[in-house]
């Protein structure tokens, strides 16, 4: 397994237990908020609790969709940024070498290196169009009024995340793949 499989795994649990250590915290203040709950018909006690409301959200595909789309942006980005790390002069060779299917000449910051054509539009275009993505599905999420208070709002914006790194993960490394046949 390379490196970045290894960034992306870190990033995976990292978000979890940030997720997981919020998702704590939000019960510990909702159970504190207090109240009292409604006595059950004919003096019976119920161990049942209601649903409070913020447990589940009502949010139409759509909304779940602008939400993805912000995290697709912002795992995108996070993707090409920890992909620079990998494509310094030292891993990669200094003229084109076509037999492992870095043919194509790319800048990235002081230096250039030569990598396969997913990665010369990752480096290129790609910061720009993440953050494009997210711009847009922050846009649509502010005019559909999605409810951010909700336990899932981090949760899908997480979930677009991850999926969309570990879908240019795998495009990246079939990319290698393919150019290397």
């Amino acid at each position: 397994m390379d490196g970045l499989a290894l960034w992306l795994i870190g990033f995976l649990f990292i978000g979890i237990s940030i997720y997981a250590h919020w998702f704590k915290r939000r019960g510990e203040l909702t159970d504190q908020q207090g109240g009292s709950l409604p006595n059950p018909p004919n003096g019976s006690t119920s161990l049942v609790q209601p649903d409070p409301g913020y447990l589940r959200s009502s949010w139409r595909w759509y909304q779940r969709l602008a939400l993805l789309v912000i995290g697709a942006g912002l795992g995108g980005f996070a993707f090409c940024f920890i992909l620079t790390g990998y494509l310094s002069p030292p891993k990669r060779p200094v003229l084109p070498d076509a037999a492992l299917g870095y043919t194509y000449f790319f800048k990235i910051k002081s230096h250039g290196v030569y990598g396969t054509y997913f990665e010369y539009l990752a480096m290129t275009y790609g910061p720009l169009t993440t953050w494009g993505v997210t711009l847009v599905g922050g846009i649509f999420s502010a005019s559909l009024k999605i409810n951010r208070s909700s336990r899932a709002y981090p949760l899908q914006i997480f979930a677009g995340a991850v999926i969309s790194m570990a879908l240019y993960y795998v495009i990246w490394r079939m990319c290698l793949y393919v150019a290397r046949s």
